[in-house]
C-alpha cells in the first residue's frame, strides 16, 4: 500500500512539474510574442513622427527654394514667421531654425537672433557642407549650448538653383519629450524600450537613463551588422559581460537610420507564472498529502484485517481439527439448510463420503416422514436469534437419521 501511495504521489508531481513547465514555456512564449508587438507598433509611430517632423522640414525647404524663397535674407521676419507657422503642430520639436552657409544660426521658431549662435561644428552642418544633397539627415543625441538639455536633430539641406548650399534647416527635438511620446503610446508597458541611431548610440529610453543618452549601446557593439528594413523585427540574445543573458527585440524604424527596441520582461511573465503555479503547488500538496493519509489508515486497517484474518484462519484451523478429531458424528448446516461441515464420525455413522454430502440438503439425510417437520423446526430455531441455546426445552433430542443405504 506504501509503494502504490508513493507511486501515486511520484506520478502527481511529475505530471504537476511538467504541467509547470509547460505553462513557463508558454509564458515566455506570450512575453516574446507581445514585445514582438509592442516593437512594431513603437517602431510605427516613430516612423509616422518623424514623416511628420520630415514634412515640415520638406515643406520649409520647398517655400525657401522657389524664386520668391530665393529672394528672402534667411534672418527676414517672413522666414521667422515661416518657421513659427510650422512648428505650430510639432509638439515633440523644441524649435525649428536655419543656419546659413557658413553655420551661423539666423533665424529661429523661438525669435530671430542677434549675435547668432555657430552651428558649424555640428553633425547636422558638416554632413551637408561635405555632401549638398537634397536629402534627410537624422543626428545623434547632443547637448543644446544654452541650457544643457539633450537634443536630437532632423535637418535638410537649403540649396540655390545650381545646386550649391545656401544653409541648413533644422528641427531640434527635445529627447524628454520623445520619451514621453513612449509613454502615451505604450501605456501600462513594464518593459525597457529604447531607441538607437543608425551609429548604434542610444538616442531616447523608457525608463530615462540620462547618463546612457548618446552613448554607445553595449548590446548593439556586440552585432557584426545591424537588421535592414527588409529584414524585418531581429529577436537577439545578450550576452554582454557581467550582466544576465536577456532577449531583446530589434526593428528599423521605416527607411531612416533608426532603431526601435524593446527588452523581454522575463522577470514580469515569470512573476504571471508564480501567480499560477501557487495555487496548483497547494492544491498538488493536499492532494499528495490526503494519499498519504489515506495509504496510512488503509495499511492499518489491512494490518489489523490481516491478523484477524490469521487469528481467523488458526481458530477456524482448530475448530476443523478438533472436529474431525472427535468420536462424535457431526454435521452442521447453513441458513438454507446445506451441508458444509460432516467430520468422518459422521461419515461412518450415515456411510457417505464427506465429499457427496458436502454442499448437499440435509434432507439427504432424514427420512422422508421426519423431513418437513425437521425442516420446520430448524428454521424456527433460526429466528430465535440467541446464538447458545438449546434446540429444545429438554437437554436432549431423538432424530431419526437415513444411511446411505436406505436403512434408518
Amino acid at each position: 500500500m506504501g509503494l502504490l501511495a508513493l507511486a501515486a504521489v511520484l506520478a502527481i508531481a511529475l505530471s504537476v512539474l511538467y504541467l509547470l513547465m509547460d505553462l513557463r514555456e508558454h509564458e515566455l512564449a506570450e512575453e516574446l510574442e507581445q514585445t514582438q508587438r509592442l516593437t512594431s507598433v513603437l517602431a510605427e509611430q516613430s516612423t509616422q513622427y518623424f514623416d511628420h517632423v520630415d514634412e515640415v522640414l520638406r515643406g520649409i525647404q520647398e517655400r525657401l527654394q522657389t524664386p520668391f524663397g530665393e529672394q528672402q535674407r534667411l534672418d527676414s521676419l517672413p522666414v521667422n514667421l515661416l518657421l513659427n507657422t510650422r512648428i505650430a503642430g510639432l509638439r515633440q520639436v523644441r524649435s525649428l531654425f536655419v543656419a546659413d552657409v557658413e553655420g551661423r544660426v539666423l533665424n529661429s521658431s523661438r525669435e530671430i537672433p542677434s549675435g547668432g549662435a555657430n552651428v558649424a561644428d555640428r553633425n547636422y552642418f558638416t554632413h551637408f557642407r561635405a555632401r549638398p544633397l537634397n536629402e534627410l539627415f537624422l543626428g545623434t543625441p547632443i547637448r543644446n549650448r544654452l541650457d544643457g538639455e539633450w537634443s536630437f536633430h532632423l535637418a535638410r539641406p537649403l540649396l540655390d538653383n545650381r545646386g550649391h548650399l545656401r544653409g541648413v534647416v533644422v528641427a531640434a527635438l527635445e529627447i524628454p519629450q520623445i520619451e514621453r511620446l513612449f509613454t502615451l503610446s505604450m501605456l501600462n508597458v513594464n518593459h525597457n524600450i529604447s531607441l538607437y541611431s543608425e551609429q548604434r548610440t542610444l538616442v531616447a529610453s523608457l525608463p530615462h537613463v540620462e547618463e546612457l543618452i548618446g552613448e554607445p549601446a553595449p548590446d548593439l557593439m556586440q552585432l557584426k551588422s545591424l537588421p535592414t528594413f527588409k529584414q524585418g523585427l531581429q529577436t537577439l540574445l545578450s550576452t554582454w559581460p557581467g550582466t544576465a543573458p536577456r532577449h531583446y527585440t530589434l526593428l528599423k524604424v521605416g527607411q531612416y537610420p533608426m532603431y526601435a527596441s524593446i527588452q523581454v520582461n522575463t522577470e514580469h511573465a515569470l512573476q504571471q507564472w508564480d501567480d499560477t503555479i501557487l495555487p496548483i503547488v497547494l492544491g498538488t500538496a493536499v492532494v499528495s498529502v490526503f494519499i498519504a493519509l489515506a495509504a496510512m489508515f488503509l495499511s492499518t486497517e489491512l494490518k489489523v484485517q490481516q491478523r484477524l484474518s490469521a487469528a481467523l484462519g488458526e481458530a477456524r484451523t482448530r475448530y476443523y481439527h478438533t472436529v474431525e478429531s472427535v468420536m462424535d458424528a457431526i454435521v452442521a448446516v447453513d441458513e438454507d439448510q446445506h451441508i458444509p461441515l460432516f467430520n468422518p464420525a459422521a461419515e461412518k455413522m450415515f456411510g457417505y463420503p464427506a465429499q457427496e454430502v458436502l454442499g448437499q440438503p440435509l434432507n439427504l439425510l432424514l427420512p422422508e416422514s421426519f423431513r418437513a417437520n425437521h425442516s420446520q423446526h430448524i428454521r424456527e430455531f433460526g429466528k430465535t436469534g440467541s446464538a447458545q441455546r438449546s434446540m429444545t426445552r429438554t437437554p436432549r433430542l431423538d432424530i431419526h437419521g437415513r444411511r446411505r443405504d436406505g436403512s434408518l
